[in-house]
């Protein structure tokens, strides 16, 4: 069976993963191959095994650090604006282990219900309060009388237009 790239051309950090492969990621003939360059190679499984061993240490110790990480200020930011967006993912960080950003996550969506519920019973509390805070203006005589003298004048001002048009 032929491989793209070839077996043989592969790193030798690549073959030990392969050659030592526990997750059935492989082909058998793969491994068989990737064992056998490394027996060319010179590298013994003791080699191998500490290799792989070391590989891993390094590979959890980064998951157990990206684990205890939290979100970047920016990030939070961005998720308490845009809470809306977010509710509906990444409601398996804890499973996932990442406990830290699962808070983070539900303390920053909390948050931005939180403002945008107080941002909606401000505009209705201060909607409601122009309405009640609108003068009322009762037709008083005084207010009558200068309304009608209003409208004369409005009517005099027509009158005094049409005539200048008129000797146009």
């Amino acid at each position: 069976m032929k491989f793209t790239p070839p077996i043989s051309e592969r790193e030798t950090d690549e073959l030990v993963f392969i050659a030592n492969d526990e997750e059935g990621n492989w082909h058998k003939e793969a491994i068989i191959q990737a064992k056998n360059e490394l027996y060319k190679r010179g590298i013994t499984e003791k080699q191998q095994k500490e290799k792989v061993n070391s590989l891993r240490e390094k590979y959890e110790e980064y998951v157990r650090i990206e684990k205890a990480k939290d979100y970047s200020l920016v990030e939070k930011i961005i998720m308490f604006l845009f809470w809306y967006q977010y509710i509906l993912w990444d409601w398996n960080l804890r499973r996932k282990g990442f406990k830290v950003k699962a808070n983070s996550r539900l303390k920053m969506i909390g948050l931005g219900i939180l403002l945008y519920t107080l941002f909606i019973i401000y505009i209705s509390v201060d909607a409601q309060n122009k309405e009640k805070n609108q003068p009322v203006y009762e037709e008083t005589e005084e207010f009558i009388e200068w309304k009608n003298r209003r409208i004369e004048m409005d009517s005099i001002e027509n009158q005094f237009k049409k005539a200048k048009e008129n000797l146009k």
